[in-house]
């Protein structure tokens, strides 16, 4: 969003599964700010690389 209450806040678009737009939420249920998303990402994108290595080598 870019302007009014919820400004900053980053949300889930899932129109093509016939599900409107919503906040996108953190674990405990707070709106993801999209400082939080920008710099959280590049971690969450590793982490799922590092899964995916461990899964293909069989440890």
């Amino acid at each position: 969003m870019i302007s009014g209450v919820r400004a900053g806040t980053m949300w889930t678009d899932d129109r093509a599964d016939e599900v409107d737009l919503a906040p996108l939420r953190n674990a405990d249920g707070t709106a993801v700010t999209f400082a939080r998303w920008y710099t959280g990402w590049p971690h969450h994108a590793e982490r799922t690389v590092s899964e995916a290595a461990r899964v293909l080598s069989g440890d």
